[in-house]
């Protein structure tokens, strides 16, 4: 039980770490560097590997080997790339490498981990009972809040005190040590039904996802549950370097304050979607980040940066998302089948890295059009609105009607 655990939270904790350096670190070194705060709109397309893995989703869960354990097959090889990624990394230094050429690089690195997610949600999917998934999901959202910690708010350190090389040097070891849960444990293989052969394994499609029953709603369910606090969290770091702050000072905010708080909550969301319920929970702590986004447009509209008045609109809000990101993702769960587990989980988590993409591009155009305070409140709204379409669709009775809770309650676990 243990070891499975270890290996899902290790591997998801990967992940974080390029995508915390793309969506963390590196607007705020950049914009001290003096880039305009459109530009720094680029980094949104790191989340196009995430956006569009389902395309080679079917092809992860087909294809494997056996032997050595068919998820296995794809993570060791693709974590040995990613921690070579970073490595190659150090040798590109901030001032005189163009920024497409580090988004360039950083969608390479998120490419390799978002290939390694498919393997690994299909791995999640199958080893994990209904009654693991609120914490199972916890150790996801957890450990990817803490790999961005890592990868965003530590990098920001240790480049301020240690350099550039340093930094990748250090998330290149990081990603090795994380690789070892994965290596030492075996995958295992299902259990054949009593009294017959084991059934020949349907090929994953995506048709087969798209066919089913409702499945429209639940996709549209995936791209907008985020959306809005995905935008105004990718103004975070430009508006607090434009306040002033160093990068030392932005890394620890953002890392003590909003990723190190949100992963403990993360973790304490399993017990809470355990006890309301996944839809509950996502529908009430959507709207609660909205709130929190609302705060933070109020005090940009007044030009308010004093941290003692930011930091507990921006603990709100990142906390609140966190606990939805785990209801999200139990239902994500629960919706995926088990003939093509890193199919339907992937699809999913694909739509909605497309709704990140869309909001964070809005986001940064009104920043730079009309401010922080009108971007800040845009997001705000859009997650309220988000949050009374999650009321509507996620009821008891309509989820039925969708077909989506076969085994128990919409409203319990």
């Amino acid at each position: 039980m243990r070891g499975k655990y270890a290996v899902i939270g290790s591997l998801y904790l990967t992940q974080g770490l390029p995508f915390g350096l793309a969506m963390i670190a590196m607007p705020a070194i950049l914009r001290q560097a003096g880039h305009p705060v459109e530009s720094l709109g680029i980094f949104a397309l790191v989340m196009l590997p995430w956006a569009f893995k389902l395309l080679w989703g079917p092809l992860v869960d087909n294809h494997g080997l056996a032997r050595f354990g068919h998820r296995r097959s794809w993570i060791v090889p693709l974590q040995v790339a990613t921690a070579a990624g970073f490595a190659a990394l150090a040798h590109l230094p901030p001032e005189s490498t163009p920024i497409v050429g580090f988004a360039a690089a950083l969608v390479l690195i998120n490419l390799l981990c978002a290939t390694q997610d498919i393997a690994t949600d299909g791995y999640a999917v199958e080893q994990l009972a209904r009654e693991q998934h609120a914490f199972g999901n916890s150790l996801q959202i957890g450990g990817f809040c803490l790999g961005m910690l890592l990868g965003g708010s530590g990098v920001l350190i240790v480049v301020e005190h240690l350099g550039w090389a340093a930094a990748m040097a250090g998330l290149g070891i990081v990603t090795g040590l994380l690789t070892l849960p994965v290596l030492l444990r075996s995958e295992g293989v299902a259990t054949p039904p009593p009294g017959g052969e084991r059934a020949e394994p349907k090929r994953a499609s995506l048709r087969a996802l798209l066919r089913r029953p409702g499945i429209w709603v639940l996709l549209a369910v995936a791209g907008l549950f985020k959306a809005g606090s995905a935008g105004g969290e990718a103004l975070l770091h430009p508006y607090l370097v434009d306040a002033g702050y160093g990068l030392d000072v932005v890394g620890m905010i953002s890392g003590t304050a909003l990723i190190g708080l949100g992963t403990v909550f993360a973790f304490l969301g399993g017990a809470v979607t355990t006890r309301l319920g996944a839809e509950r929970t996502l529908v009430t702590f959507v709207a609660l980040s909205a709130l929190g986004m609302g705060a933070l447009a109020i005090l940009a509209a007044i030009g308010q940066t004093d941290l003692p008045q930011f930091l507990p609109a921006l603990l709100l809000e990142n906390i609140s998302i966190n606990i939805a990101y785990v209801a999200a993702f139990v239902l994500f769960m629960r919706w995926s089948s088990k003939e093509q587990a890193g199919t339907d989980f992937t699809a999913f988590q694909c739509v909605e890295a497309i709704g990140n993409i869309v909001a964070i591009g809005v986001a940064t155009h009104l920043a730079g059009q009309l401010g922080y305070g009108a971007a800040f409140a845009f997001t705000a709204l859009a997650g309220l609105a988000v949050a009374l379409f999650l009321r509507t669709v996620l009821t008891e009775s309509a989820a039925r009607r969708l077909d989506v809770i076969p085994e128990a309650s919409a409203t319990g676990e």
